[in-house]
């Protein structure tokens, strides 16, 4: 049991400082993510933040939500206004 919950602490860890490397790119007008070069997340987002704990405020369909180190939602794109994801929301 000591040795699984240390390999997904160890697993997280690691997520955590994969997606504090990503890099931001645009290509034909969208955002994706990148890492020593290589597409980690397509370019699929019409604007794109650096990640910080582990999430990242896109938007897309002029929508604003927030994704995960793999791409996946984590706040749907559901809101009309960055302002309200950035204002310190608990998420």
């Amino acid at each position: 049991m000591k040795i699984v919950l240390l390999l997904v602490v160890t697993l997280l860890c690691e997520l955590t400082v994969l997606a504090q490397q990503y890099s931001i790119f645009k290509q034909n007008g969208r955002y994706g993510y990148s890492s020593r070069g290589k597409t980690v997340i397509p370019p699929t987002y019409e604007y794109a933040t650096h990640f910080s704990e582990q999430r990242a405020l896109v938007k897309q369909n002029n929508l604003w939500g927030y994704i995960d180190s793999t791409g996946n939602w984590v706040v749907p794109p559901t809101f009309h206004s960055e302002y309200f994801l950035m204002s310190g929301w608990d998420i």
